[in-house]
């Protein structure tokens, strides 16, 4: 475990303001986040450890949390449409506060990505367990750090230039495992319009440059293989910076699917792992 850029006492003590966005013109470096970084050693970082001094605090980058997905091998490259281009998905029209207009009829994943009719729309899904455990076998196990920060699972594809506006719920993480993603960030006692003023609500990639960021936003340009975490009830808005963007994840706590206390089985039930659930309620 390695803590980056200030040590972890300063970074426990600090406040949100003392992050100050620190990126300026367009977001083409890798290097362009400002959240801090907490490197996941070869032995893991375990859940106890990260929720005693990471959870809930501020959003943070997790650094090699998930080197065992098969995912990061096999959807780069157009291997995502070629193994699950078939799958059923509902675009969504990005908007602030999470109200997403969905169309009435679902497309396939290579529809969406080839039709230019859905160019400005998102594909994001809390809690879709179809998609969910059809991908689940390339995108295990859990990283520990998050083990019981999965409630609902979380799934994001989106074409360049689209983005979810500003909004916020329940602690949530996502690993990036196609593209970069960037995110914007600013604390709970910020106001509700600061990301949504000047039209940045649907247009979140405004947001990349320096003059159109208010006062007190934070960014991260999230890499392939990376994890940010965002605690609940901040306010985070997304931008999708390359041709494909591709990340999973879990949300905590929404539509009362708190994960923190649930048995071993029950994320068997989730994950649709049969033969685990068998060994399980057979021991």
């Amino acid at each position: 475990l390695k803590q980056c850029d200030m040590p972890r006492s300063v970074i426990a003590k600090a406040s949100w303001l003392l992050f100050p966005a620190l990126v300026g013109g367009a977001a083409e470096s890798r290097t362009q986040c400002n959240f801090p970084e907490v490197h996941v050693g070869p032995d893991g970082l375990e859940f106890t450890t990260f929720a005693q001094q990471y959870r809930g605090q501020r959003p943070i980058l997790l650094k090699n949390a998930t080197p065992e997905w098969s995912a990061h091998r096999v959807w780069p490259s157009g291997g995502f449409l070629r193994l699950h281009g078939n799958l059923s998905v509902m675009p969504k029209n990005p908007a602030a506060d999470v109200a997403f207009e969905e169309f009435e009829d679902s497309i396939s994943v290579q529809r969406y990505l080839e039709d230019d009719a859905f160019k400005k729309k998102i594909l994001f899904d809390f809690s879709d367990f179809t998609v969910y455990r059809q991908i689940v076998k390339e995108i295990v196990p859990v990283p520990l750090p998050l083990l019981r920060i999965r409630g609902e699972p979380s799934f994001s594809l989106g074409r360049k230039g689209t983005g979810s506006g500003s909004h916020r719920h329940e602690e949530n993480w996502m690993t990036q495992v196609v593209g970069r993603k960037a995110w914007f960030v600013a604390h709970p006692d910020a106001s509700d319009s600061l990301m949504s003023s000047d039209g940045n609500d649907h247009r979140p990639c405004r947001l990349l440059k320096r003059d159109r960021r208010p006062k007190g936003v934070s960014v991260c340009v999230v890499g392939e293989g990376e994890t940010v975490y965002v605690p609940a009830h901040w306010h985070h808005a997304t931008c999708n910076m390359d041709d494909l963007t591709i990340g999973v994840g879990g949300r905590n706590g929404g539509n009362n699917a708190d994960a923190s206390g649930w048995p071993p089985h029950i994320f068997h039930i989730v994950d649709g792992n049969v033969a685990a659930l068998k060994q399980a309620t057979a021991a």
